[in-house]
């Protein structure tokens, strides 16, 4: 296959924590083998998308940062089962992400 080829197709939303060096070179991937379309895909990032990327590709940010008292209810307006969380962040723990996922 090449490399502007769908791997696989998801049918269910992103959200991706974080948006460093990371999270900006993962997401043109998502979009590119996943068939995931930019309005499936939330960013979750305290920064405003530095880069631009995000906005260039249609994908929506929202400028938060998750604490340990926020990060339940906000991920309980962007989640339902069957959705991905990628966490591609430095300062947020994988371990409650883990436990709030199942």
């Amino acid at each position: 296959m090449g490399v502007d080829a769908t791997y696989a197709a998801f049918p269910g939303r992103i959200v991706m924590v974080g948006f460093g060096s990371i999270g900006q070179r993962v997401l043109p991937l998502l979009l590119r083998h996943l068939g995931v379309t930019p309005e499936r895909i939330t960013i979750i990032e305290p920064r405003n998308d530095p880069s631009g990327e995000a906005h260039a590709l249609g994908v929506q940010i929202k400028s938060l940062a998750l604490t340990p008292a926020n990060y339940a209810a906000t991920l309980d307006g962007l989640l339902r089962p069957g959705d991905f969380l990628l966490n591609v962040s430095f300062d947020v723990s994988s371990l409650a992400l883990i436990e709030y996922c199942q």
